[in-house]
């Protein structure tokens, strides 16, 4: 499985990353920014991308609806520092996104939501 983290914070992507460890048979790229997102998302293919709602633009929430109807196969989680802002997570939901995570990001919060998504994955593939 190829994840791909995006966050203006190199010590987010870094936790993330550690939190991440554990799973097997993943591949970790990184991007700092909605343009290298795009980039990386074109190069380096991944199957579930976690990405931050407020960096340098495009913002989180643009690219959500850029990637998600480019490819229909990658799955999305959302982190924000907004809380649980009702209209935010809407529009989060209505573009796609498969989980949002408020920050700072809770290690068995993380790793529940990309298990979900490699179950969805391989029970896909198995049909």
């Amino acid at each position: 499985m190829r994840l791909l983290i995006v966050d203006d914070s190199a010590l987010i992507r870094f936790h993330i990353r550690g939190f991440l460890g554990e799973l097997s048979n993943v591949e970790i790229a990184e991007a700092v920014s909605g343009i290298e997102a795009l980039e990386k998302h074109r190069t380096f293919k991944p199957d579930i991308i976690i990405l931050d709602y407020i960096m340098p633009a495009p913002d989180g929430l643009a690219i959500l609806k850029i990637v998600t109807k480019i490819d229909k196969n990658v799955k999305l989680i959302m982190a924000t520092t907004l809380g649980n802002q009702k209209y935010i997570y809407k529009s989060f939901i209505e573009c796609g996104a498969f989980a949002i995570l408020a920050k700072p990001i809770i290690k068995e919060d993380l790793l529940h939501a990309v298990k979900s998504i490699e179950h969805c994955i391989n029970v896909g593939d198995a049909i």
